[in-house]
């Protein structure tokens, strides 16, 4: 990823030379559309050839990167080089097209250079017609007409407002109805939580509010009366009434500081609504404070309350669960000795389920709610500044469920964006920098890997402010230069900060590289959609994201960067061009539909922040543009939110009582507290913890830990146990550098136990030997494999063996039996890890070194495969070159070791290339027999005849 970056910078600036060499011609509309199609399908076109041409051969690397794309052996990396190919083509061929047509029309030909242009354009619409294939239009036809209409409605208000001569009594009435109808709710969701009639009691309010309003037409009373009810919303961040089977109330045993916080909300709202009455201004919005509703907003945008539970998924448990238990219980310091690959924002929930009740994890989703408020309150606030009340309202109605996840770290770097892109800093760039930095620091320390792709898009324009800075307040940009240079040596002086910056660095540098090709998913079209969800037209809506590095792609092409306040506003708008196109590795391929996927989530803060703000700034005078951005807008909101969703929560805010569901238990009886008190929980996950908490106790000593291999690193906060290694789950480490690392962490202190099987997680990314090989190898020479009598795989650190002793929880003889050991970490089949690491032998030979090359007398080739006898062979890996590629769906490499037929002595592996290089010591069986004897390479179709074999060696990593 980082490669690509620089030569983002590059053209955004050839953008912005190009468009500054000379003035510009003013085009019509119908010539600048020409330009732009007559660009795009020679771009496309560019890209898909691209693409093809990298379709079929399987990502490369540079070291043993595992990683589903590896497995499956599909390339990414040739999506992303079309489309920056693609991306480069357009912008060239756009600024020549524009040249060209400024040319004809001087010379009066411009109207026949559109004629030519458009029917030159009907095979690719034509082509562009058949690409659609959805079935069923009608819900597409639905949300366009509302979007329309909803436009219409928006921008005859915006001429209401405008026109002061024009009665302002409908807009008023109107206004007040829906807010009047958000009190009612909000008074039931808070009557709900209180046990009061509050909602028959608001409703009778607001209905003499409005016949006292109507009658003495006292419309400013009307419209901030209206909203009385709408802080009350503010008591959903308050557990509902929770019934348990017998009929007693179950008290979830919060303290009185979140029922102080919301007191202290609603107040404030109140207060807000009496400042705007006591006001009486003429203005519109200023009767609509912000803070009664951001309780509106942000009601509207949480997810249901369910009873408290823990979900059975404990390996993404252990991000959330985790980094403020270690920190409190252990004194871990974030990015050092537990890493959260995303950073701070994993700490919040915990950080608030510890300040308003300890930690009893299965309230956890409870604590999202509040982790969500303070983003959405300064979203609000800050989109109402910069866009107007209507366009803040309806963008963030389309979010649902941030949770601090994914969506919260992302619009947190939007709102860096707004804030840095304001036109505050026109004449004050060492400000801007001050700032720049500030935000820097709090942005990456709270999500790194949200925050970290805006902080970099926004480069150039902190370029560009360093440079005016120096220009135009050089005494303010050295005193700005020498206090950050102060900053960093403090910083470096003291160990802890400077060791927690190295931290970052560390994340920063091995992740990127890898990120794409490690914890990628690709996209396969055709599989897993309705016949809603088929063909391009839904494909563009699922990589919405990419069409809006488009529009701010051609916004920056229609933009004249001539004075220095214009050039500034190119150079933020540029930020949104890089930064979703640099998203769209960020999102690791991931683009399913879901309410939690990065693009999903991408793409709505698109509509709800950018857009608006775009629309604002970009879009002002040209009327019939201004309508079509609006439509646009509005059909957006329908396309990416979730409204039917979120009013189905909003049933569920205010629906009662919340009932004991039958799975419930209470693990804190049983010495398991963080699990909480009649938390829901599958029986299967609960019995799966009771059992560890009782082999454990048999084990284990007061302050000893084990190493979980399982890939579920929850169990650290729900059993009290130290963290063995930073990145607790081996998934973490798909890069080989950051498993060394980790390896080098453990081996310092080798846990007693080894848990490497029970409930594990591990995806599509391969088992532990693929994924973590460094780990593997450390497990394997110093530990022995044994099973419990629950089916649990062990492994215990040699010498500590007499612990197993007369243990009644051992299974007896299970000790060494490499079947055991086979079958918990050994891939039954690696896939395309052979063919993948074959296409890239020429970059990984650097880390590897021969061992061996079998003499032509000890191999024979056939149409059914390879014999390599007689002979004892050794090396981490066969690689294997042949003078055409196998045509077989599976090849099998089988060998003679030292365990007479137990465990595994063979894999299996896709064919359909001519080098595979088979990483033979990720299988235990040959690893612990030290190599192999007699090996026989099979293919599962014959081949027509013998294939020539040009390279047969044996090599071990460095």
């Amino acid at each position: 990823m980082l490669i690509q970056i620089p030569l983002l910078f590059a053209a955004v600036f050839l953008i912005w030379y190009m468009n500054n060499k000379k003035e510009q011609p003013q085009l019509s509309p119908l010539s600048l559309l020409c330009i732009v199609l007559q660009a795009a399908i020679p771009a496309a076109a560019a890209g898909s050839f691209v693409w093809m041409l990298g379709a079929p051969f399987p990502e490369t690397y540079t070291d043993f990167a595992g990683g589903f794309l590896a497995m499956a052996s599909m390339g990414k990396s040739y999506e992303y080089n079309a489309f920056y190919c693609g991306l480069l083509l357009f912008i060239l061929l756009f600024c020549f097209l524009r040249k060209l047509y400024g040319k004809w029309q001087a010379s009066g030909r411009e109207e026949m250079a559109q004629q030519v242009a458009l029917y030159s354009l009907i095979p690719a619409a034509i082509m562009a017609g058949q690409t659609v294939f959805v079935r069923n239009f009608l819900p597409l036809m639905l949300v366009s007409a509302a979007g329309v209409l909803t436009g219409t409605v928006v921008l005859s208000a915006g001429t209401l407002l405008k026109n002061k001569q024009q009665p302002l009594a409908p807009l008023l009435l109107l206004s007040s109805l829906f807010l009047a109808g958000g009190s009612c709710y909000c008074a039931g969701v808070a009557g709900n939580r209180l046990g009061l009639p509050l909602f028959p009691l608001m409703v009778l309010f607001c209905a003499v509010l409005l016949c006292y309003s109507v009658k003495r037409e006292n419309w400013h009373l009307l419209l901030t009366a209206s909203q009385a009810g709408l802080p009350l919303g503010f008591c959903y961040l308050l557990p509902p009434e929770m019934v348990l089977k017998n009929g007693e109330i179950f008290d979830a045993g919060f303290n009185i500081l979140p029922r102080l916080i919301v007191i202290v909300l609603i107040l404030t709202s109140w207060y807000s609504l009496a400042a705007a009455l006591r006001k009486r201004s003429e203005c519109f919005t200023d009767c609509v404070p912000t803070m009664p509703l951001l309780a509106f907003v942000s009601l509207f945008c949480a997810l249901p309350d369910t009873w408290p539970g823990i979900h059975g998924d404990d390996y993404h448990n252990s991000e959330i669960v985790l980094p403020w238990f270690s920190l409190v219980q252990q004194g871990a310091v974030p990015y050092i000795d537990y890493v959260p690959s995303r950073g701070g924002i994993n700490y919040l929930p915990g950080f608030l389920l510890w300040l308003f009740k300890g930690h009893d994890f299965s309230f956890l989703n409870s604590m999202m709610k509040w982790a969500d408020l303070p983003l959405y309150g300064i979203a609000l606030a800050m989109l109402r500044r910069k866009t107007g009340l209507i366009a803040a309202l309806a963008g963030l109605l389309t979010l649902t469920g941030l949770s601090p996840i994914m969506g919260a770290g992302v619009l947190c770097a939007f709102l860096c964006w707004l804030w840095l892109a304001g036109e505050r800093w026109d004449n004050r760039p060492t400000a801007f920098l001050c700032w720049f930095v500030l935000l820097g620091i709090g942005g990456v320390i709270y999500s790194l890997t949200d925050f970290l792709p805006m902080y970099i898009a926004m480069f150039p324009l902190a370029f560009y402010a360093v440079w005016d800075s120096f220009m135009t307040e050089r005494k303010s940009f050295y005193r700005f230069c020498i206090a950050v240079a102060v900053c960093a040596a403090a910083v470096l002086a003291v160990p802890l900060l400077r060791n927690m910056c190295f931290a970052v660095l560390d994340i920063l540098f091995l992740q990127s590289g890898s990120y794409t090709t490690v914890h990628c998913v690709p996209h396969m079209p055709g599989m897993n959609k309705s016949p809603v969800t088929s063909g391009v037209l839904w494909d563009c809506f699922r990589y919405g994201f990419i069409v809006m590095g488009g529009i701010f792609c051609a916004t920056l092409l229609f933009l004249r960067p001539g004075g220095k306040r214009e050039f500034r506003r190119y150079l933020a708008l540029a930020a949104l061009a890089i930064l979703s196109i640099i998203m769209i590795q960020r999102a690791g391929g991931r683009v399913d539909v879901s309410n939690y996927s990065r693009i999903y989530i991408f793409s709505s803060l698109v509509w709800a922040v950018f857009i608006p703000v775009w629309y604002k700034t970009v879009v002002r005078q040209q009327k019939y543009l201004h309508i079509f951005c609006v439509a646009v807008f509005f059909i957006g909101c329908g396309v990416y939110g979730k409204q039917m969703e979120c009013l189905e929560n909003l049933t569920k805010h205010s629906s009662g009582k919340l009932y004991e569901p039958e799975n419930t238990v209470n693990p804190a009886k049983e010495g398991l507290p963080a699990l909480g008190r009649n938390a829901a929980l599958d029986a299967g996950h609960y019995k799966h913890h009771l059992q560890i908490r009782d082999f454990l106790k048999t084990i284990l000593k007061p302050g000893e830990t084990v190493w979980d291999l399982a890939n579920n690193a929850a169990l650290y906060a729900y059993h009290d146990l130290p963290i063995a290694m930073r990145y607790p789950a081996y998934f973490y480490a798909g890069e080989p550098k950051l498993a060394q690392k980790l390896a080098g962490e453990v081996a310092k202190n080798l846990p007693v136990l080894a848990l490497i099987e029970g409930r594990n997680i591990e995806f599509h990314e391969g088992k532990l030997p693929l994924r973590a090989y460094p780990l593997y190898k450390l497990l394997l020479d110093n530990y022995r494999v044994f099973k419990d009598v629950n089916g649990k795989v062990w492994m215990i650190r040699k010498g500590e063996e007499k612990r197993l002793e007369n243990n009644k929880m051992v299974q007896p003889g299970t000790l060494d039996d490499i079947t055991i050991l086979a079958d918990a970490v050994a891939d039954k089949k690696i896939d395309g890890y052979p063919k993948t690491w074959g296409a890239s032998v020429t970059e990984l030979a650097e880390k590897l070194q021969r061992l061996m090359t079998p003499g032509a007398n000890q191999y024979m080739t056939s149409p059914q495969g390879i014999k390599l006898q007689p002979g004892s062979f050794s090396g981490d890996f066969l690689l294997l070159r042949f003078d055409r590629p196998i045509a077989s769906r599976m090849i099998r490499v089988q060998w003679q070791d030292d365990f007479n037929g137990k465990g595994r002595n063979s894999m299996d592996f896709w064919g359909g290339a001519e080098t595979y290089l088979v990483p033979l010591s990720t299988a235990p069986n040959w690893y612990l027999s030290g190599g192999g004897r007699d090996i026989e390479i099979s293919f599962s179709d014959p081949q027509t005849e013998a294939p020539q074999l040009l390279e047969c060696s044996f090599w071990k990593r460095k």
